[in-house]
């Protein structure tokens, strides 16, 4: 593989150049923290409504965000990486059938025209990072879209460093992600482009963040809910739940002969049972 020195090399909006990490068939997305302790966090938030701009999940370790939101993300490291490092973050497709499709925003939203694309370089780029020093990378090989920003550290007193991270296309988007589940896989690289660590964030961009938070996580607690439960609460009787199994008939004991024969005495068993449904 041939490496890309970052520290020798201009940095233009748009850079197409030699292969790198997003250059593989099926990039990684697991994390891993690297020798410098790297990782990702989001501040705190207020209570997510319909009409929140962005909110991170804990319980799905997932964000929902607006389009074209800019979006806080903090990254940490245990210590300094060394001068030179970067910054990548890339967009994969979650499921097995689409991850060697390259993720990029839809035919409409990418247009010239589209008023999200005024006096931008990289208009069919999903991602965008609201830093001045951003330049945005189309592997030569893969033809896979990320965007770059060096990595700064964090100030004094400061335990990490934030960007500003925007997604420019909705999930339902035709031509688009079209429905198709998407992580953004963020890389720590030094000045040759080699991986120092990794995290991947799951990503719903949609209307209604804090909406779909709640969706998905009533959801994701059903899923994961006791299925036992006490006989007293799980019983449930109803008139419509008592069934009589057999009826047995049987003589009465022999009695004197009677002239009427309406005098005559049968004794009817009856054996009931009860079923029983635990609760819906």
């Amino acid at each position: 593989m041939v490496h890309t020195d970052y520290s020798k090399v201009s940095l233009p909006p748009v850079l197409t150049h030699q292969p790198t990490p997003a250059s593989c068939t099926l990039p990684a997305t697991n994390n891993w923290l690297g020798q410098y302790g790297f990782c990702i966090s989001f501040g705190p938030q207020e209570k997510p409504t319909k009409s929140t701009a962005w909110t991170y999940s804990e319980m799905k370790d997932k964000l929902y965000v607006n389009m074209g939101t800019a979006c806080p993300v903090r990254f940490h490291t245990t210590h300094p990486p060394p001068p030179g490092s970067v910054l990548r973050a890339m967009a994969v497709f979650t499921k097995p059938e689409y991850v060697k499709d390259v993720v990029k925003r839809c035919l409409n939203h990418s247009s010239p025209s589209d008023v999200t694309n005024e006096n931008h370089p990289a208009p069919d780029h999903l991602i965008r990072c609201e830093s001045p020093q951003a330049y945005y990378v189309m592997d030569s090989n893969s033809e896979r879209q990320s965007v770059i920003v060096p990595f700064e550290n964090p100030q004094v007193g400061m335990s990490y460093t934030t960007y500003l991270f925007k997604f420019m296309c909705l999930g339902s988007c035709v031509g688009g992600l079209n429905r198709r589940p998407i992580k953004i896989v963020f890389t720590l690289e030094n000045k040759c482009g080699l991986c120092m660590g990794r995290q991947s964030l799951e990503v719903r961009i949609c209307a209604c963040p804090g909406r779909d938070r709640r969706t998905d996580e009533k959801h994701f607690e059903r899923q994961h809910e006791p299925h036992s439960q006490g006989l007293g609460e799980a019983v449930k009787r109803t008139s419509n739940e008592i069934c009589q199994e057999f009826v047995t008939v049987a003589p009465a004991p022999k009695k004197p002969k009677s002239n009427n024969e309406d005098d005559e005495i049968f004794t009817i068993k009856v054996i009931m049972k009860i079923t029983m449904h635990d609760k819906t």
